[in-house]
């Protein structure tokens, strides 16, 4: 699943590569989940790639723990955040993460995910395949998000010290 509003730097048109490579079995048993407008949905994605695709289209946020509980991970293709909700959503809703190999995403999920290279599709769909063939990683991924979560601030926090860096900065 992707929970993503749509920017170019979210990368998911390497959707349209991953399911190019899934065997016939795969078309048949996988399925990502997106929640995009509907004319972006038609214009990033291939019309071969729709079929292994399921658009929700946006939804509020107290709907978002329903998506988080029907799939099996998340799917985090980014390849520039400062700090995104995704990343400790999943965490918080027992998901293991599939995300690219990068440092602000290890400096955020530590041990809690599976990194594949940037713009990699083969890579990236390697690791999909290793998360569901083994059970022992997925409960692992999920232990290690869980307690990862104990390591970031609350919007409060985050706001206060950003507060307290402007008034350094005035300070100077």
């Amino acid at each position: 699943m992707i929970l993503s509003a749509y920017y170019r730097h979210k990368n998911l048109e390497i959707i349209n590569e991953i399911i190019k490579h899934w065997s016939p079995s795969e078309k048949k048993m996988l399925r990502f989940i997106v929640t995009l407008p509907e004319q972006v949905f038609l214009n990033i994605f291939s019309e071969d790639a729709r079929g292994s695709i399921v658009n929700v289209v946006p939804v509020l946020p107290d709907h978002c723990p329903d998506l988080y509980r029907v799939c099996d991970f998340a799917f985090i293709p980014t390849l520039l955040e400062c700090f995104t909700a995704a990343y400790p959503e999943a965490m918080k809703m027992g998901k293991p993460i599939i995300t690219t190999d990068l440092d602000f995403a290890r400096t955020i999920c530590d041990r809690a995910a599976l990194y594949y290279q940037p713009g990699d599709p083969i890579d990236a769909l390697h690791r999909i395949r290793q998360l569901l063939q083994n059970e022992t990683l997925q409960e692992e991924l999920i232990i290690n998000g869980t307690s990862r979560l104990d390591h970031f601030l609350t919007a409060r926090q985050r706001a206060s010290r950003y507060l307290e860096i402007c008034e350094k900065m005035l300070e100077v």
